[in-house]
């Protein structure tokens, strides 16, 4: 299977190296967090006349929104990884799917790398990591398309 089983992501499965490189730029990841997250700060924070209701929806409250509104909270308000996927699971209905998830560590890499440290080991420590699968099938489907 292409995404493999719920929790798992090939990050930690890469040579430090690789992780640098990947994560130093996320322009190959599809859901373009870097972008996103900077939007919806933008959308906050732009005073306007009227008031204005943010709605985030999501049948279980994770996967793309889990992962869109758990980038945001490393971001902007502190919390590591492991805060907002222990959140995500108390909240959601099952686990986060795993592309989601990935994508999430791999913003949260970019991070340490912007100098954020609140974000903690971004799950790869190595006594926790999470399961692994092959990491060239997880980077080739999460190229943009053109």
């Amino acid at each position: 299977e292409l995404f493999g089983e719920h929790d798992r992501c090939p990050i930690a499965s890469l040579s430090h190296e690789e992780i640098d490189r990947y994560a130093r730029d996320l322009s190959w990841l599809k859901d373009r967090l870097v972008e996103r997250v900077e939007a919806l700060r933008t959308l906050l924070l732009t005073p306007l006349s009227t008031t204005r209701l943010v709605y985030v929806h999501c049948e279980h409250g994770m996967d793309r929104t889990g992962e869109m509104i758990g980038a945001y909270q490393m971001r902007f308000m502190g919390k590591s990884y492991r805060d907002v996927v222990a959140f995500n699971d108390h909240v959601g209905t099952r686990p986060m799917q795993a592309e989601n998830k990935c994508a999430m560590q791999w913003y949260c890499l970019w991070l340490q790398r912007q100098g954020v440290t609140s974000v903690g080991d971004c799950g790869l420590d190595a006594s926790t990591r999470d399961e692994q699968r092959t990491p060239r099938a997880y980077l080739d489907a999460n190229r943009p398309r053109a």
